[in-house]
């Protein structure tokens, strides 16, 4: 059965899995599979669908928003996010407009909404903060854009604890509520990034969706034992070289078969181990998964049954410590 948590101090409520779509999603996918994806993981009470105005090649938004075309949409969270180098090839903005312009926001919005095929958006993040930019505009941007109507709450993602405290600062000086929720990289393998900014959520009780719970696939256990060349074939691993390069080196695979061992040593399916020890912290509100089939959904949803013994918890956090970035 599905879990469902607040985000912070606001009454808007999220299953505690979300479906992202950073991988799998581009003008190749045939639109019919990932539309029977969605539809499965709201049948399964999974009310929060998490994506970004540049995932697919641009691509994602309007994926979603054909495979949801059906769905109520005052039954789900819709969650999207601003950030990276601009194109030429990206129509939705101005050459050479920073994602913190009021203008950059502006047209981002615009064409979200259209793609996705809403009135408004639930949420939008502000994501990888760059600090060449201007912050008050962008500050001033969202607290337009929450006046009008067109996003109903915002969120940042990827900020360090020196962004965010001057984010906050900022907005309070220019009459901006806080964010509702923080998005940040959380697992067994990297705890740092959220850690170091606990306090102050914690303070200002502002939500936390995390990702790579998983830390890219390699907390499944199934990269266990083998080679680059040998991944399976159908694995994010063996897809994107990037991912390979980013998460599979000499020294995170031996921490992921640190943990991996000890789950199996200890009866556990690895993947649920490491989804449901982050679930089962008090300060995360939901997590991110990254799939692309109904039985690897069905996995991330087993792992909120789970419920793992003070003793495991208590080894689990032992492993690496607090301070833990990989």
């Amino acid at each position: 059965m599905m879990q469902y948590k607040r985000f912070g101090k606001s009454t808007l409520s999220t299953s505690r899995i979300a479906l992202g779509s950073w991988i799998g999603f581009s003008k190749e996918t045939i639109n019919k599979e990932k539309a029977k994806l969605f539809e499965y993981a709201y049948q399964r009470g999974i009310n929060h669908f998490d994506t970004a105005s540049n995932y697919g090649g641009r691509e994602a938004e309007l994926i979603i928003g054909n495979s949801l075309e059906f769905v109520p949409k005052d039954d789900i969270i819709l969650a999207t996010k601003y950030f990276w180098p601009l194109t030429t090839d990206n129509p939705e903005t101005l050459l050479g407009q920073s994602v913190a312009s009021i203008k950059r926001i502006h047209n981002g919005i615009t064409y979200s909404l259209k793609k996705l095929r809403v009135q408004s958006l639930d949420i939008v993040y502000i994501n990888s903060w760059k600090d060449t930019d201007n912050m008050q505009e962008t500050v001033i941007a969202l607290k337009r854009e929450l006046n009008r109507g067109r996003i109903l709450y915002y969120g940042l993602s990827n900020f360090t604890k020196e962004q965010l405290t001057r984010w906050l600062n900022v907005a309070e000086k220019h009459g901006l509520e806080d964010p509702v929720v923080i998005q940040m990289p959380f697992s067994v393998m990297n705890r740092k990034p959220v850690f170091d900014i606990l306090e102050i959520i914690q303070k200002k009780n502002i939500g936390l969706m995390v990702f790579q719970v998983l830390h890219g696939g390699i907390l499944s256990g199934k990269y266990k034992d083998l080679s680059r060349e040998n991944f399976p074939k159908d694995s994010r691993l063996a897809k994107f070289d990037a991912f390979a390069d980013a998460y599979f080196n000499e020294g995170k695979k031996e921490d992921s078969d640190v943990f991996v061992n000890w789950a199996i040593s200890e009866g556990l399916n690895p993947a649920e181990a490491a989804i449901s020890w982050v679930l089962r912290k008090s300060f995360v509100t939901g997590v991110i998964a990254g799939v692309q089939t109904e039985g690897q959904l069905e996995s991330w949803i087993s792992a909120l049954q789970l419920e793992l013994t003070s003793e495991q918890t208590i080894a689990i956090d032992n492993l690496f410590g607090p301070n833990k970035v990989n």
